[in-house]
C-alpha cells in the first residue's frame, strides 16, 4: 500500500508541479505494485505447499511411508492447484 500511496503522491504533485519524468517514473512505480504482489502471493502459496510436506515427512516413521505421505500430499496440493486455475476466486 506504500508503493501505490507513494506513487500516486508523486504522480499528482509532478503533474501539478510539471515535473512530466518525475510523473512516468512515479505512474512506473505504481503499476509495479501488482505484479510484486502476485509474486509475493504466488511464493507464499508455494511456501504453504512445502510446509505441509514437511510436516507430513516428519511424521513418517518409515520410507515408505514418507513416500506414501508424500504422495497423497502431492496428489491433493495438484487437485487444489488444478481446481483454483479452473475456478478462480472471485474478489
Amino acid at each position: 500500500m506504500i508503493f501505490v500511496g507513494l506513487g500516486t503522491g508523486c504522480f499528482i504533485y509532478s503533474v501539478i508541479t510539471g515535473h512530466w519524468a518525475l510523473s512516468i517514473g512515479s505512474a512506473f512505480e505504481t503499476g509495479l505494485f501488482y505484479p510484486a504482489m502476485n509474486a509475493v502471493q504466488k511464493i507464499r502459496r508455494e511456501n504453504q505447499t512445502i510446509r505441509l510436506l514437511e510436516l507430513a515427512l516428519t511424521n513418517a516413521s518409515t520410507a515408505e511411508d514418507a513416500a506414501a505421505a508424500a504422495l497423497a500430499r502431492l496428489k491433493g496440493g495438484l487437485r487444489f492447484w488444478f481446481h483454483r486455475k479452473r475456478c478462480p476466486k472471485k474478489v
